[in-house]
């Protein structure tokens, strides 16, 4: 019984080798062959390159900016179509912005002081220097009165008066003579108003003021990257917290830059490779 189920098991092995044999020693049918186009084009230059539209007027435009700092936003995407003057990314301007307002309130404070000097002098200030005036026209008098009592008294009677009181109201009258002339010379300086020279000297520097805070301003615009013209962002390199350059965009870790932003005119959307 056993030596029939192991012939049995035998035959049965033959047969699936030959089976087996037969299967996968038989050639695969081939793939009928493939239909060749034509190459429409007689002549022709083949290169690798930068697809981009054709060009109305020159070649696409590469967007640098012109101050240095990290992107706080990015206005436009890849692909997008943007107007002249659009704002395509902001650069960080805090402190650029403070400086403007810094130099704007230096030159609003040289203007002030450049205005006071041209309408001087003010009614208030010339006031107080007539009232100075008067003040020392009076201690004149008073001095002038008392010294003239002194000498009266001291020619009756030397003795009603002491020598060194004479003298002292003698003294003090020529004071008071020099205090009046000083306050009638301080009065028609005050009438007279501020010098030439200072108020030449002052609007100079408002001037000089002036110019650094609209230098300034100018630059700070510069920190809002606009399109120079329209077209089409065929290239977008510029993200949030990115730092930017005249250079470029600077990446860290392969220590180089790119273009920011690169814009392309088309008015057929026809596609061309421009080959480098």
């Amino acid at each position: 019984m056993k030596v029939k189920i192991l012939t049995a098991l035998a035959i049965l092995g033959i047969i699936a080798g030959i089976i087996s044999a037969h299967i996968y020693g038989s050639a695969p049918k081939p793939p009928p062959p493939i239909a060749m186009t034509k190459d429409p084009f007689t002549n022709g230059v083949y290169a690798n390159g930068i697809v981009e539209p054709v060009q109305d007027s020159g070649e696409s435009i590469n967007i640098y900016p012109e101050v240095s700092g990290n992107v706080t936003k990015v206005f436009v995407k890849y692909g997008e179509f943007v107007q002249k003057g659009q704002p395509l990314f902001q650069v960080d301007d805090s402190v650029q912005a403070q400086t403007v307002k810094q130099l704007y309130h230096q030159m609003q404070a040289d203007y002030t002081k450049y205005q006071e000097l041209l309408h001087e002098p003010r009614p208030q200030v010339l006031a107080v220097s007539k009232a100075q005036v008067d003040y020392a026209k009076a201690q004149l008098a008073y001095a002038q009165s008392n010294y003239e009592k002194l000498l009266n008294s001291y020619k009756l009677n030397p003795k009603s008066v002491s020598k060194q009181d004479l003298d002292n109201a003698k003294n003090a009258l020529q004071e008071a003579k020099e205090n009046l002339k000083v306050a009638i010379k301080n009065y028609e300086l005050t009438k007279a108003g501020a010098w030439s020279y200072d108020i030449n000297t002052q609007y100079q520097l408002y001037k000089a003021d002036k110019h650094a805070y609209q230098s300034a301003l100018e630059l700070l615009k510069r920190y809002n990257v606009k399109a120079p013209m329209s077209g089409t962002v065929l290239e977008l390199n510029v993200e949030k917290g990115d730092y930017v350059s005249p250079s470029g965009v600077y990446y860290t870790y392969t220590h180089s830059y790119a273009t920011p932003v690169r814009l392309g005119q088309s008015s057929n959307g026809e596609l061309q490779v421009r080959a480098f």
